[in-house]
């Protein structure tokens, strides 16, 4: 009997362990078929009856409300009820299922909007719903979206249809299905057909896309009421009437129709299609003009068409002018030809094709064959192209002749038409040449004919004048009677400095030769590259005798300057030796800054582009080979890069006891490239320097780097205390430029002085590097320690690997032998913002095999629009055997690391006060471990596409404690089972 309960008490527990095995399986089934919603927050600002709000988030999503907790939430202001759900870390989702019993129908509302929030901070509304119909008691309600990355969602109701007081809610379920990226599966967003039923959206909200552009068509004149003329452009061209619509124009005043057209954003075109249906053949102009007007308000005539000719009676006109981009087009009609009372119009259609840029496929622009058809243009106009340059010539002396000919380009001493003109008082001639724009010029070839050698003069001059209105005297010979024998020289050349003028004066003596004129064949301008030297010019000669002189025309260039410029022509500067601690390109040395050429045409003179270090300077030493006296520095840039110009500039120079002294500055300078405001001149007290230093803040404008044309320095003896720049500060004090101390010879930040800077060596430059991550072959980890540290993508080779599963990437440099270190720098280029891990660390391995760290940073922010290309860690010095330098991708999820370069320094400078520290940050996804002293990490599993790395494993999200729960009631009652089955057997027996 015993034996027979114990048995029956042995199957009842088997019975028990089997029925948890099923109960076990359903839960290992149920723990997967939803997600883990474990660390979500659910809050709601409307009132609940003390529901906790928890229970939307277990996973039961049963519709029995016996089985299934849910919420009843009050409907708050205005009828609505929100709904948050704190996510607790970034979640993908691209689909929400709200959960409902069966109770409390009537608690349903049927609009439901569904707002998610980004890590940025931004709310967008990812699907709307209105007029939801409910099938059956306890309805699932699905919204499907685009895919988003999510910090919180925000489920919003209106119960203003259905009237209810709150709204009854089971569950919410967040998912992420692979078949939801097609945009046809999306719930889309509905407008309410209500106003009553609207949804707000939640703020701040993602800005929303620009709105397409649009293209507005009116017209001055009249129209048959109710006409839109927005038919014109709404693509319909058939010639059927009953197809398209069209717009009848009334004519206008002088029988014109004008129809504007304006578009939201600037459009580039080259053709415009007229359509027309086969209606109204006589409302169809015979004279049309196409104006387009600019983005700076110019309208400009583009092709225009006269006495055109209807071969059909639904033609298509066209007109092909050059390519423009425009903010409006104006067609213009003249109905004066064709007697009809306006224009009937179709369509207009506005393109941009290949096969219009050359010029032969233009419509042109006629001329009307009557003024009567003529087509005015729209104003303002764009400024017609500049007239031919012209040249006049006219003397105040009387003459015969008309001078035009001296200036016609025929000289043939034969049969060249001359001019013959009077002497006037004091036996002068004048021959004044006028020139319609500016002209350079700097020699003069007067050409004679055979006739006439004795109306040739002996004493000439030159005067030109300038812009500004001042004459000045570039030539003048005196005594030349023996160039102008019997049948002889037939011209004279005068050759003088280049010069730009406006107007040139010959002025001839004649009281040496005694005749009564000077006849002249033709005068030509000239200016050669042979004519740069001194040694050709022809000169300014004195008269032999006062009454062969030549007075000079009046108002004249002053003699002397009025403004103190460098008197002394040496340039103090010219034999220095330029150095700079910033970064510049090998083709722009600093060498240039004083080569001589200070041109501001970058065809003429070489530059030096140097960026801004991490506060935003730049200088540039140059070292005298002695101390030399000095009082004015010239800063000359050129007229290209208008950007790249510091706009607070400091001069700094060391005497030769070694202190530095600041003599001026100037602060928000501004040169522009429509001046020829080219150099900056800084004048100061005398000075003896050994060294002067140029220094530029960039913080104004933020310019990424400073380009120079060139330096010069000046002792000028007419400097006075009044012409000082002075050394006033800005009174913002990021644009100040630190003065520096006596026995300093850098800004601060600057790595030493200019005379005795300490060079570091690059201590990683003949280590080993390896990495365990893949790399493309044409990037091999030896790019990170070739001594190429350039920022510049076209001179700093790179490495590119991708992070392993743990979003880790690192490398090991290993040294020759051990050697004390303190600095690591790591380098990046300009390109692959997106490849740069934001959480780093360095680690070395010390001569007994033992690793420690030394330095990390977190969440580094490096932007490609400013000039912070490398990252400089400073620790305890050590005495590393290999240097580990370890990135972790996992904050923006990069793909891949990209470095130029990494570089490792014994700095005797570094301090306490200058250690970059080992901080970890607050959430430990974006730290990185300290690999175990008694083994190496295990490498990561190589991809097996390179290219496109597999996606990393996602972990179950489920409870893992559940699941071996689970599991555990599987096995027992496994065990219960095979138990009950052994317990039959043996009764059987």
């Amino acid at each position: 009997m015993m034996t027979k309960a114990s048995n029956l008490f042995k199957r009842a527990m088997a019975i028990v362990c089997a029925m948890a095995m099923i109960v076990g399986l359903c839960a290992v089934m149920g723990t997967t078929a939803h997600a883990e919603n474990s660390g979500m927050t659910v809050t709601t600002p409307q009132w609940t009856p003390n529901d906790d709000l928890s229970v939307l988030v277990d996973g039961i999503q049963s519709p029995d409300p016996n089985a299934a907790d849910s919420v009843l939430i009050a409907y708050g202001e205005e009828g609505l009820v929100q709904i948050n759900v704190d996510m607790g870390d970034l979640t993908t989702i691209n689909q929400i299922n709200l959960f409902h019993n069966w109770q409390d129908e009537g608690y349903r509302p049927t609009d439901i909007a569904i707002d998610v929030q980004y890590e940025n901070g931004y709310w967008e509304r990812v699907a709307e719903k209105h007029n939801i119909s409910w099938t059956n008691s306890w309805d699932t309600h699905v919204f499907v979206f685009k895919t988003v990355e999510v910090k919180a969602v925000r489920i919003t109701t209106n119960n203003a249809r259905n009237g209810e007081g709150g709204y009854r809610l089971n569950e919410i379920e967040f998912c992420n299905y692979a078949e939801n990226a097609s945009e046809d599966t999306w719930t889309g967003i509905e407008e309410p057909d209500d106003e009553a039923y609207a949804i707000p959206v939640t703020e701040p909200a993602v800005p929303s896309e620009p709105a397409a552009p649009t293209v507005t068509v009116t017209t001055p004149q009249w129209t048959p009421d109710g006409t839109n003329m927005n038919c014109l452009v709404d693509g319909i061209q058939s010639p059927d009437p009953t197809a398209a619509e069209s717009a009848l124009i009334a004519n206008g005043e002088g029988n014109l129709v004008q129809i504007d057209v304006a578009f939201s954003e600037l459009t580039t075109i080259n053709q415009i299609n007229l359509f027309h249906n086969w209606q109204d053949e006589s409302h169809r102009p015979s004279d049309l003009a196409i104006d387009v007007q600019y983005e700076n308000g110019l309208w400009e005539r583009v092709a225009e068409k006269h006495n055109i000719g209807w071969t059909n009676s639904w033609d298509t006109l066209i007109f092909v002018f050059k390519t423009v981009d425009v903010q409006a087009v104006r067609i213009i009609a003249n109905n004066t030809r064709c007697g009809a009372g306006g224009y009937r119009l179709n369509e207009i259609e506005f393109c941009n094709y290949a096969e219009n840029a050359s010029e032969d496929t233009w419509t042109g622009i006629e001329e009307p064959d009557d003024e009567a058809y003529a087509i005015p243009v729209t104003e303002p106009a764009v400024p017609s192209e500049p007239a031919a340059p012209t040249v006049t010539v006219t003397t105040p002396q009387w003459t015969p002749d008309d001078l035009s000919c001296l200036v016609d380009g025929n000289s043939d001493p034969n049969n060249a038409p001359s001019g013959l003109i009077a002497y006037g008082e004091a036996g002068l001639v004048q021959v004044d040449v006028a020139f319609s724009e500016l002209k350079t010029i700097n020699q003069i070839n007067l050409f004679h004919n055979f006739q006439d050698e004795t109306f040739r003069p002996s004493d000439l001059a030159i005067d030109v004048q300038y812009e500004n209105g001042l004459w000045e005297r570039v030539a003048e010979k005196h005594n030349i009677t023996e160039l102008w024998p019997t049948g002889g020289q037939l011209h004279v050349s005068l050759v003088f400095k280049t010069v730009e003028v406006q107007a040139v004066r010959i002025t001839t003596n004649n009281a040496r030769n005694g005749e009564g004129g000077y006849r002249l064949n033709e005068i030509e301008f000239c200016n050669y590259a042979e004519n740069a030297s001194e040694d050709t010019w022809t000169g300014i000669e004195e008269p032999d005798d006062e009454a062969y002189a030549i007075p000079v025309t009046e108002p004249a260039v002053p003699s002397e300057p009025t403004d103190p410029e460098p008197t002394e022509p040496d340039n103090l500067l010219l034999d220095a030796t330029v150095t700079t601690p910033n970064w510049y390109p090998e083709s722009n040395p600093p060498s240039n800054l004083n080569d001589g050429e200070a041109s501001p045409d970058p065809s003429v003179a070489g530059s030096t582009l140097c960026v801004f270090d991490d506060n935003k300077l730049c200088y540039f030493d140059f070292t005298l080979p002695e101390a030399k006296d000095i009082n004015q520095v010239k800063v000359c840039f050129n007229w290209q890069d208008t950007d790249y110009r510091a706009k607070d500039i400091a001069i700094d120079v060391q005497l030769e006891d070694g202190t530095w002294v600041r003599v001026a500055e100037m602060h928000d300078v501004q040169i522009y490239p429509d001046v020829e405001d080219f150099d900056l001149l800084f004048t100061f007290e005398a000075v003896k320097a050994k060294v002067v230093r140029v220094t530029g803040n960039g913080a104004r404008d933020e310019a990424p780097g400073w380009r120079l044309v060139e330096v010069e320095g000046y002792m000028n003896p007419d400097v006075t205390e009044a012409d000082y720049t002075g050394t006033e500060k800005d009174a913002n004090g990021a644009y100040n430029i630190p003065e520096l101390t006596p026995d300093e010879g850098g800004n601060e930040g600057d790595e030493g002085g200019s005379d005795d800077e300490v060079v570091l060596d690059n201590l990683l430059l003949g280590a080993t590097v390896t990495t365990p991550n893949w790399y493309p072959e044409s990037n091999p980890p030896s790019n990170l320690n070739d001594g190429e540290a350039s920022p510049d993508p076209a001179v700093g080779t790179t490495t590119l690997t991708t992070f392993n599963d743990n979003n880790l990437c690192w490398f090991d440099f290993t040294l020759s032998e051990a050697k004390d270190i303190n600095q690591v720098k790591v380098c990046f280029n300009w390109q692959d913002v997106e490849y740069r891990a934001k959480d780093i660390a360095i680690d070395v391995q010390l001569e007994d095999g033992t690793w420690v760290r030394v330095a990390e940073m977190h969440d580094v922010q490096i932007y490609p629009d400013v000039e912070d290309f490398d990252l400089l860690f400073t620790f305890e010095t050590v005495k590393a055997k290999v240097v580990r330098v370890t990135g972790n991708g996992a904050r923006d999820e990069a793909p891949g690391w990209r470095l130029v370069e990494v570089e490792g320094y014994m700095n005797p400078d570094v301090t306490e006060a200058d250690y970059t520290g080992t901080d970890k940050d607050t959430n430990d996804a974006y730290n990185i471990p300290l690999y175990s002293n008694d083994a190496e990490p295990e490498d990561p599993t190589e991809p097996e596409n390179p290219t496109e790395p597999e996606p990393p494993v996602i972990p179950d999200t489920g409870d893992n404690s559940m699941i071996s729960l689970c599991c555990a009631i599987l096995a027992l009652g496994a065990v219960g089972i095979v138990a009950d089955l052994g317990l039959r057997k043996k009764e059987k027996r």
